[in-house]
């Protein structure tokens, strides 16, 4: 799973639903385990193992701890998905509280909506791959130049009324807004790639004609006289 875990997720994560004990393994772990066995030039099958438990007693011998690197891991985790899950409130339509959707601002209980179905959405949304799904099934690819699919809309690119939301959600440093008018860049690609193309046949066909006329012009000005 990576980074950001959405809210759902991160609150899934917070009860222990993600990164269990004896089912996430850290890289870092297993680098440590490998190298400590290569140290050595010892190697053991680990599919033959029962249990977990026993592949990571089996490590612990070798000095890696599986404990330490797991808690190293997940504080790791922690400060990196602060980092970079961002979420602006403003971007989210309800919350969920315990299970039950409610407002965002008030916390009231909300009726006619569940959390299964605003997650189920929410899944639907992310998994598109730049295909909306449609019952559940993906359906056809977006255009590339559709105004807010691939790019920030213009009117959300506000630098001097939302320069701290812009800031926070790296798009100073890396812009991606739209362009005003996407039919300008087709026109100028088409008239530059003509341009230079007629402009390049001139030139070949100049330089032909010029060497044609050069080598004429040598021809007639060498005499071969025959004397009987």
């Amino acid at each position: 799973m990576l980074l950001p875990l959405l809210p759902s997720h991160l609150g899934v994560y917070r009860k222990g639903g993600h990164f269990l004990k004896l089912r996430h393994f850290p890289l870092a772990y297993v680098l440590a385990a490998l190298k400590a066995l290569v140290e050595i030039g010892e190697s053991f099958d680990a599919t033959k193992m029962i249990i977990w438990q026993e592949l990571v007693a089996r490590i612990s011998k070798l000095g890696v701890d599986y404990d330490q690197a797991h808690a190293k891991d997940m504080e790791r985790l922690e400060k990196s998905n602060a980092l970079l899950a961002n979420f602006d409130p403003a971007d989210f339509s309800y919350g969920i509280s315990s299970g039950v959707v409610v407002h965002k601002t008030t916390g009231a209980k909300l009726e006619g909506v569940s959390a299964k179905d605003l997650d189920g959405a929410d899944k639907a949304a992310l998994q598109g791959y730049g295909r909306p799904y449609v019952d559940g099934k993906p359906g056809k690819p977006v255009e590339l130049y559709k105004q807010g699919e691939w790019c920030s809309p213009v009117e959300l690119f506000d630098t001097e009324a939302k320069f701290e939301v812009l800031k926070d959600k790296c798009l100073i440093e890396h812009p991606n807004s739209c362009a005003q008018s996407p039919y300008f860049s087709f026109c100028f690609w088409v008239t530059y790639t003509l341009l230079i193309t007629f402009m390049v046949m001139n030139l070949v066909i100049a330089v032909i004609l010029e060497g044609y006329e050069v080598a004429s012009s040598c021809k007639s000005s060498q005499h071969i006289c025959l004397e009987a």
